[in-house]
């Protein structure tokens, strides 16, 4: 993603693991890109606990900072403080014209990839799903929306009821479309 000549990429905690990674920061850093590293640390990669792949108190915010880039860590799913080390981190590389990262902690309820639930296969303790959706961002917000008396539940209702039209509209169409034709598939791919 590109804003104010600002690239922000994205990646998981497993990919901290991979030598491309430090090879970004590096360069990132050697050369002063202004790029965002935005690191969504569900404290899984696939399958398996961070605890079984990376050694013990690695901290992926601090490899960061071990490469001269300026880092944030918080709550990935507190939305005011994402937006607010997002704003602190953004603001960092337009000084400095140089490169940022962020890492945020979470946790993913679904499987690792796709939309289906997988807390049944005992990769994850007992109750951690639970104890994550309690957490959830979306209620977190909703409640703190409330509580401030920024907007009644009425009004939070109507957002709410607009975005599920929303999705639901973009499910439909996508139900309705054709797939592709077979003979497109090699087309607008990188040899070309």
């Amino acid at each position: 993603k590109k804003q104010d000549n600002i690239t922000a990429v994205f990646l998981g905690d497993g990919a901290t693991e991979e030598g491309v990674f430090f090879e970004s920061l590096d360069f990132a850093a050697l050369k002063q890109i202004p790029i965002l590293f935005v690191c969504e640390n569900n404290f899984y990669s696939v399958y398996s606990n961070l605890r079984v792949r990376q050694a013990k108190n690695r901290d992926i915010s601090k490899l960061a900072e071990s490469h001269g880039i300026k880092s944030y860590k918080g709550n990935g799913n507190n939305i005011n403080q994402v937006y607010s080390l997002a704003d602190k981190a953004i603001k960092y590389i337009k000084k400095t014209k140089g490169p940022a990262f962020v890492e945020l902690e979470t946790f993913r309820w679904l499987e690792h990839c796709g939309p289906n639930w997988d807390d049944n296969i005992g990769y994850r303790e007992d109750g951690e799903l639970l104890k994550w959706m309690d957490l959830c961002p979306i209620k977190s917000l909703e409640q703190d929306i409330l509580e401030s008396s920024i907007m009644q539940s009425d009004d939070i209702s109507i957002i709410k009821n607009k975005i599920t039209k929303e999705i639901d509209k973009v499910f439909d169409y996508a139900n309705k479309s054709s797939f592709p034709k077979i003979s497109m598939m090699n087309e607008h791919i990188y040899k070309d």
